[in-house]
């Protein structure tokens, strides 16, 4: 989900909703205006991609510390792909594994 192509009303909502999912990590009262206001800092600064939004909030005390909400859910969305890549091969080699198993009883 492109956050540059939400309105501001479906970004409030969303990040409403990531706050939910982790309320230990985010504070759903601020949150949503964190990231409203990140996300048009974001626009100037020309940073669209994750990797350039976390240079933009890591590279700087001041801003990490005024977005800290927006600092933790970026750190979750980069961290989960890592995770969601290696279950992902996990299943696959176990396919593999499966398949000559498979072949094997065939013999």
């Amino acid at each position: 989900m492109d956050p540059f192509a939400l309105s501001d009303a479906e970004l409030r909502e969303e990040a409403k909703t990531l706050a939910s999912h982790y309320p230990s990590g985010l504070d759903a009262n601020v949150y949503p205006d964190q990231l409203l206001q990140f996300v048009k800092l974001a626009k100037i600064k020309d940073c669209c991609s994750p990797s350039s939004q976390a240079k933009l909030l890591c590279c700087n005390t001041e801003t990490e510390q005024a977005y800290s909400n927006v600092s933790v859910a970026l750190r979750l969305f980069l961290c989960l792909m890592v995770t969601n890549c290696t279950g992902e091969r996990s299943f696959s080699k176990l396919s593999v594994i499966k398949k000559q198993v498979a072949n094997n009883f065939e013999q």
